[in-house]
């Protein structure tokens, strides 16, 4: 348990949560609730698992309470909306992944007119109704999920038509049979051609050799100064530079342990490739380069250089091609929640024509939105444990019907408008 004072004073907080949980231990932490900020990254970062905040009276009380009259509210109220949200975004995860009352994927193939687009032009537009990749949107902003929007609406409403109008009679293979391309779904033909597109403009963007490099560098400069600030405390605690030498290995160690496990958790539960898998994008790009060279196949070098071509094209143009590159190699489920998310964000810091406000509320909603990817991640993380244990209370009749459909839109759209009402609450309140 980490209590104080105020705990979040200090500036080693993390540090000594990270050390805690190099060892195994379970963490809790209590707060007034005046760092806000500080709570978030400790939560996103998965360092505390229960968190306590001292309420001292109701808020036209609390300054005489704790004898501050000039007390901010602020910082505490936000503090709450961070639990709160989380919480909602946990069950919300929970309920969508586990129980299955709603459908997750929406796609415009629910509907007669849509599946009529498909059939006919091979139009699909579908979003993912994930808590998470709300919270996710809302912190992109508008002009980055845009762009992420636009990548995807050029691989999915561009280049997929264009490749079963000119490569209808390509035969290709989807489930261990040869069909011809005009018979192949609409994510096979992206997953095993225009996906590429996506890969060449993220090799011409410099991401594989970035993401290579700046791994490492990141890994050991955060090790580094980490050790640094480990040595200054076993000075002043009497302990020596061999001790603290001794369990910055373990815990190391451990980490790497714990890290990689959760990797095999999920990998197990749900996969990282095949249908119904969980998306892997970074480490899905490498393979699809790799592989190919690995196996001695041939690779998709004309697909890699058209991406290659537009990402020069983008950069001429300012765009910047790296957003477009990630729309364009990601379903369009993922990146459309994205667009959302960053729409409510430019939505809620524009919602007054005073300026003060606007800024108030463009902080409570980020704040609400790091409780959705926090609370979403943990309610998704249970889901898996328990899919793992072969617990199934997943409703997949319901999900898949039309019934299931028109409440996840439902479901989503109760979930946007909650971001919203608690960005301008907080405003309100605030005035």
């Amino acid at each position: 348990v980490l209590t104080g004072g105020e705990p979040l004073m200090q500036q080693g907080a993390a540090e000594l949560l990270r050390k805690i949980r190099a060892l195994g231990y379970v963490t809790k932490l209590d707060t007034n609730g005046s760092y806000p900020d500080r709570l978030a990254a400790l939560l996103n970062e998965g360092l505390v698992d229960y968190v306590a905040v001292d309420i001292k009276n109701r808020p036209e009380k609390y300054a005489e309470t704790v004898g501050l009259p000039d007390l901010d509210l602020a910082p505490i109220r936000r503090t709450v909306d961070l639990l709160l949200s989380g919480a909602v975004a946990m069950v919300y995860d929970f309920v969508l992944n586990t129980l299955g009352w709603w459908q997750e994927l929406l796609t415009t193939t629910a509907v007669s007119w849509g599946q009529a687009l498909a059939d006919k032009y091979k139009l699909v537009f579908s979003i993912d109704n994930d808590a998470a990749l709300l919270g996710i949107g809302d912190f992109t902003g508008l002009r980055y999920g845009l762009i992420i929007a636009a990548g995807s609406f050029f691989s999915f409403l561009v280049c997929i038509p264009v490749a079963y109008f000119i490569g209808g009679d390509h035969a290709m293979v989807v489930g261990g049979k040869d069909i011809l391309l005009a018979q192949a779904p609409v994510g096979a033909v992206f997953s095993q051609y225009v996906r590429h597109i996506g890969i060449g403009m993220l090799a011409m963007a410099g991401i594989i050799a970035i993401l290579m490099m700046a791994s490492f560098l990141c890994t050991t400069l955060a090790v580094a100064g980490n050790f640094m600030s480990e040595l200054k405390v076993a000075h002043i605690t009497g302990a020596t530079p061999r001790t603290m030498e001794r369990w910055q290995l373990v815990s190391i160690i451990l980490s790497g342990f714990v890290s990689v496990g959760v990797v095999f958790l999920l990998n197990h539960a749900y996969g990282f490739t095949g249908e119904g898998a969980l998306q892997a994008p970074q480490a899905n790009a490498m393979a699809a380069i790799v592989q190919p060279m690995m196996e001695t196949g041939d690779a998709p070098w004309p697909l890699y250089m058209a991406g290659a071509f537009f990402a020069v094209l983008l950069w001429m143009m300012k765009i910047p091609p790296l957003p477009f590159a990630l729309g364009a190699y990601l379903p369009m489920g993922i990146n459309t929640p994205v667009l959302v998310g960053g729409f409510i964000s430019w939505l809620v810091s524009h919602s007054s024509k005073d300026e003060k406000i606007n800024s108030i509320r463009l902080a409570e909603g980020n704040t609400v939105a790091s409780g959705f990817v926090a609370g979403g991640a943990i309610g998704s993380l249970i889901s898996a444990v328990l899919h793992i244990a072969g617990i199934d209370w997943f409703a997949k009749a319901w999900a898949n019907s039309p019934t299931g459909t028109a409440a996840g839109l439902v479901a989503y759209f109760a979930l946007c408008t909650f971001l919203v009402w608690m960005a301008k609450r907080g405003a309100k309140d605030a005035a």
